[in-house]
Parts: structure tokens; sequence; C-alpha cells
């Protein structure tokens, strides 16, 4: 009888272990994680109405996008532009043609997949 209780709780910690191991694993981002970002960007970039100087949601949309890239390990072509792309998304002078020119290599990455 003890040696079932014991394998049941080894089961029980085996089975634990497992899923926070799974779980630290969703932290690694994913090419569908950067480009569902990266169309956020593009889309916001869409609808903005001034041409020269873009609206907070775009600042928004490229922090959420340089937070992913910078730690899309998969990419390190990508990869290494996301620090630079934060330090975009927070400095408001940017123009929308300076943003398209940072994420381009992200735009060409999802288009090829």
């Amino acid at each position: 009888m003890g040696r079932t209780r014991t394998g049941r709780t080894t089961a029980v910690g085996v089975a634990a272990l497992l899923s926070l191991g799974l779980a630290g694993c969703s932290d690694v981002d994913t090419a569908d994680d950067v480009c569902e970002k990266y169309d956020v960007v593009a889309e916001e970039i869409a609808d903005d109405d001034n041409p020269v100087m873009f609206n907070g949601e775009i600042f928004d949309a490229l922090d959420n996008l340089a937070k992913k890239v910078k730690d899309f390990e998969a990419e390190p072509e990508i990869m290494a532009i996301g620090e630079d792309m934060l330090d975009m998304a927070n400095d408001d002078s940017a123009s929308i043609a300076e943003v398209e020119e940072m994420i381009a290599p992200v735009k060409d990455f999802c288009a090829s997949r």
C-alpha cells in the first residue's frame, strides 16, 4: 500500500514540474506573436490621419512590437533591432517614414512566412 501512494505522489510531483516547465516555455516569443504585433502597428499607421507625426496608439503598438522583437531569439537579425525600436517607441519625435523604415525587416519577415 505504501508503494502505491509513493508512486502516485511521485507521478503528481513529476506532472507539477512538467506543467511549471511548460508554463515557462509560454514566455518564449514566437513568429506568430511578433507578426501579430507587427500587424497592429501596420494597421495603426494605415488608420492614421496625419502622415507626418503619429498618434499615441502607434507609439503603444510600436512599443508592444519592440518588446516582442527584442526577445525573439529565433531570428537574431530581427532581435538586433529590438532595442532601437523600443527607443523609437519612447521618442515622440519619430515620423511615420522613420517608423516604417524601422519595422521594414519585421514586415519582410512576416511576409515571407
